[in-house]
């Protein structure tokens, strides 16, 4: 084929000037997403060519993915479109480094055969490191034309990406074609609430500009008459314009002329071919597009120079693309040629593609991209390869993709020999995008299943499933009944089994309290899994149902030991880490987490290792750490995907909006809870740890009335399942407060009473001068207040409260001297663990009981936060901004803004001068 002429682009003067704009913010660390979209032939792919061909070209690293249908199929297709390229260079080792590994899997020909635990989060993660590496390097362009026909997985990372960029130098730009025909959902709806993202929509052409269109398109230049008629007909849309002008009976029916007359002028060209030329046309519709003019030819049976033939007249035409591979020039194209197919030629045609491509040795994906397409048969080999291509999904983190295939492996069907097989491997893929599927699947092949280590994998998968539907009742007896059925031929399955049943169990009712409480755990074997199973979940029931601290530390602790290393990056272990945390065992609370978050780190397991971070920041808190609570809390949220919102995501963010009250930041912490839908179900104690929190938050800002009925509501529901922990989520204590604010004293004194009872039976001094604290707040006794202070030396923020409120009561009683003596010490223990609400409050009543008070550093070492020292630390090490980035998992943005807040603060210009400052 001959060399074609770029076109030129007509009417675009404010689109380009708009996109130079966005492309600058981007530049200068601001990452942004721009969405080119407007109706087919609008120009949109033009725009954004001419764009990144231009002056952007020399300043930044352009890369450059196409979607089609068939690109849907491929998991992650679109992303390795994008990244692909960049790894071929000399710097792909840099660019997977660190978190970014897990990227390795998806831009890698062969998947993993065991892919990492959580693979499509650690996935996910690790393309988002990818790209902040390689943004690293120099400014990056992503060009992704016609994202909405993008596949699920990279629609997934785009959006988890496009979240977490800030502060990098990313430009995602995105064409996206509208319709006026019904359409499914809009897989990029996000966008119209994301404030980085710029709406551009290429207006239609003015008539001057449509006439050099048709200009340079036609063999002879049109009358003005012409060019008037078309841009009438066509309001000015440069591709209905183009084929109109060239359909021959267009001239004479221009006042008729509609966009659905483009599916007839194509029809008109296609009945004007050869025959040749429509098997060629129809035969690059069914493959997308083709890199291999002879793959066409035997796929159609004609001869390679008739194939060529046809191929250079529809490029004389305009259809297709210039070079290889063949591709058409629009998809508009594609589509109306392959719909004119009949069905019986596209199955024809797509199982032959299928197996010309299988014997080519073409990516299973690519195969099985037309066996999908193709109508049931019955057929062993199709089978096979949809559950290769399913398998080779799950190792690159996209269990949606593979629920696809392993759905059309199951509509073939298989063999009766592999159905339960290919059954409980769809059923296991479809969780991810489609819980009550899978459940319906799973639930439907349980009993059938033969194999006990399927069976407890099933039995495990199909109870979350459930849980995170709000049908506990439901998962806790699918648990029980697996163990029953397990218990004489495979004990030790049974005993995991059975342990999670009773952890599940204790999470949503008091229905085992008696029993848990009178297990002595002290002899219990944890040599096997299931025997450290079951001592966790002992463990756990027994820190909600109250039983003594220390003996429940104790089971914690030995669950701990007992387990491997390597195991403990396991979500289960935040139980036992919490139990330690509760019972102030903080030492060795750190321990173990600290631990479990080294190991989630070097398996990429990111759902576990933000759970770890969460508990870590929780550890951090009581510790009275709070900027190092802060910077744990920090790393979990960056971590956990917004898909996450269960257990997992309420303790997460539990924890950090409870980390932001205590520093005095209400309003950051409302935003970030807020973040979070309401759960689907309130009895699982995360629910109710983050519904305490929001109440709290109603609290601060004055609501108090409303907080103080919702922590009310979350203790009906603690009461209710039996978790009476005082220390597990503090509700009593908030909820005191609220009713002594309210002059609700009798309630508050008896609120205060209870808990000081549950306090004593958990025998932590934190518990009890906390509610020791509370009582004598209710009932206004010093004695009580004295003694609570006693208490609390190891707890500091509990400290600090104790100590405003004796400060309070004594001025109310007019010993202001006494009163300034609590206060200044209140002052001092709030600013040393960095509780900044509180140190505001004892602030403002030293004033006004006429003390005077130091004010916080405000220059050198002790002005820094917790945060800021640990990133400074790191970068007088010698740890660049990105590693430093790496390392604490945070964005380069947040690196850049703890060192200059930082140099500030020192009073230096550079990082030269870091060792010297930071000692």
């Amino acid at each position: 084929m001959g060399a074609r002429t770029t076109p030129e682009l007509l009417d675009r003067e404010d689109e380009l000037a708009r996109l130079t704009e966005e492309a600058a913010l981007s530049a200068a660390g601001s990452a942004r997403v721009v969405l080119v979209e407007g109706p087919a032939g609008i120009g949109k792919t033009s725009l954004v060519q001419h764009f990144t061909n231009g002056a952007v070209a020399d300043t930044a690293t352009v890369l450059r993915a196409w979607c089609g249908e068939w690109e849907r199929a491929p998991a992650f297709g679109m992303v390795r479109q994008l990244f692909r390229p960049l790894l071929a260079g000399v710097a792909r080792d840099d660019l997977l480094s660190g978190p970014a590994g897990p990227a390795a899997l998806v831009l890698t020909e062969d998947a993993a055969a065991e892919p990492p635990a959580d693979a499509p989060f650690a996935v996910l993660h690790g393309l988002y490191w990818l790209c902040a590496n390689a943004a690293r390097r120099g400014p990056l362009v992503l060009v992704v034309d016609d994202a909405h026909l993008a596949d699920a997985p990279s629609l997934r990372w785009l959006r988890y990406a496009g979240r977490r960029l800030r502060g990098y130098p990313v430009l995602f730009l995105l064409t996206r074609r509208t319709s006026d025909r019904d359409a499914p959902p809009d897989p990029l709806a996000w966008l119209a609430t994301d404030p980085r993202c710029g709406l551009i929509r290429p207006g239609l052409l003015s008539e001057a500009g449509l006439g050099r269109l048709l200009t340079n398109a036609l063999a002879e230049p049109p009358t003005p008459e012409l060019v008037r008629a078309c841009h009438q007909a066509t309001g000015g849309n440069p591709l209905l314009a183009r084929s109109l002008a060239m359909d021959p009976a267009g001239p004479r029916e221009l006042s008729r002329f509609t966009s659905l007359r483009f599916a007839d002028t194509v029809r008109g060209w296609l009945a004007g071919f050869t025959e040749a030329g429509r098997a060629f046309a129809g035969a690059l519709a069914v493959l997308g597009e083709c890199a291999d003019p002879g793959l066409l030819a035997r796929l159609t049976g004609l001869d390679l120079a008739d194939c060529r033939r046809a191929g250079d007249h529809l490029w004389q035409l305009g259809l297709l693309r210039p070079g290889l591979p063949l591709r058409w020039s629009h998809p508009l194209l594609r589509e109306v040629v392959y719909e004119q197919l009949g069905p019986r030629q596209r199955d024809d045609w797509h199982r032959r593609a299928a197996t010309l491509l299988h014997d080519d040795g073409a990516p299973l994906e690519q195969v099985c991209a037309h066996l999908r397409q193709a109508a049931p048969a019955a057929d062993p080999w199709t089978v096979s390869l949809l559950c290769g291509a399913a398998t080779q999904a799950i190792g690159r983190g996209a269990p949606d993709v593979a629920a696809d295939y392993l759905a059309r492996a199951l509509a073939e069907p298989p063999p009766a020999a592999e159905r339960v097989e290919v059954v409980v491997r769809h059923g296991l893929a479809a969780a991810f995008v489609s819980p009550a599927d899978s459940i319906e699947h799973l639930l439907g092949v349980l009993p059938e299943i033969a194999d006990p280590p399927t069976r407890l994998r099933v039995a495990v998968a199909l109870s979350e499933t459930l849980t995170g539907q709000g049908r506990e009742p439901e998962a806790i007896e699918v648990l029980g009944r697996a163990a029953d059925e397990l218990a004489g031929s495979e004990p030790d399955v049974a005993r995991i089994l059975r342990g999670r049943w009773l952890m599940m169990s204790v999470d949503h009712s008091a229905a085992h309290r008696a029993e848990v409480l009178a297990t002595d755990g002290a002899a219990l074997p944890c040599a096997t899994p299931g025997e450290r199973v079951g001592l966790v979940a002992l463990a756990h029931g027994k820190a909600l149902y109250n039983a003594p601290a220390r003996e429940t530390a104790a089971l914690a602790a030995r669950a701990l030991r007992a387990t491997p290393v390597a195991e403990l990056a396991n979500p289960l272990h935040t139980s036992s880490v919490a139990a330690l945390t509760w019972a102030d065992e903080l030492d060795l609370a750190a321990h173990y987490s600290d631990q479990a978050i080294a190991g989630a780190r070097r398996t990429h397991s990111i759902p576990g290792l933000g759970l770890h971070l969460a508990l870590r920041a929780q550890v951090s808190l009581f510790a009275g750490k709070l900027a190092e609570a802060e910077l744990f809390a920090g790393q979990a949220d960056e971590l956990v995907p917004e898909e996450l919102a269960g257990f997992m995501r309420f303790i997460q963010l539990g924890v950090h909006g409870s980390v932001l009250l205590d520093q005095g930041r209400a309003a950051e912490a409302e935003e970030l809870l807020h973040s979070l839908a309401v759960p689907v179900t309130r009895t699982v104690i995360g629910a109710e740890f983050h519904q305490a929190v929001l109440a709290r938050i109603r609290i601060e800002r004055g609501e108090v009335r409303a907080g103080l009925t919702e922590l009310l509501a979350v203790g009906e529901v603690m009461r209710t399942a039996g978790h009476d922990n005082p220390v597990a989520v503090p509700w009593r204590a908030w909820a005191v407060r609220a009713l002594l604010t309210l002059n609700e004293q009798a309630e508050a004194v008896r609120l205060a009473e209870e808990s000081l009872e549950l306090a004593r039976q958990w025998g932590t001094a934190r518990a009890i001068g906390t509610a020791l604290g509370l009582l004598g707040l209710a009932t206004g006794d010093l004695a009580l207040l004295a003694e609570a202070t006693g208490q609390l030396a190891g707890a500091p923020v509990e400290l600090t409260r104790a100590l405003l409120d004796t400060g309070a009561l004594l001025a109310e009683r007019g010993d202001l001297p006494a009163a300034r003596t609590a206060l200044r010490r209140a002052l001092e223990t709030a600013d040393r663990c960095g509780a900044g609400g509180l140190a505001a409050a004892a602030r403002d009543r030293l004033a006004a009981a006429g003390g005077r008070f130091p004010t916080r550093p405000a220059a050198g070492l002790p002005a820094l936060s917790q945060s800021e020292r640990r990133v400074v630390e790191l970068a007088a090490g010698g740890y660049t901004n990105r590693r430093i980035a790496a390392e604490l998992h945070l964005t380069l943005r947040t690196v850049e803004t703890h060192l200059s807040t930082s140099y500030r603060k020192l009073g230096i210009r550079s990082r030269a001068e870091l060792p010297g400052q930071a000692g």
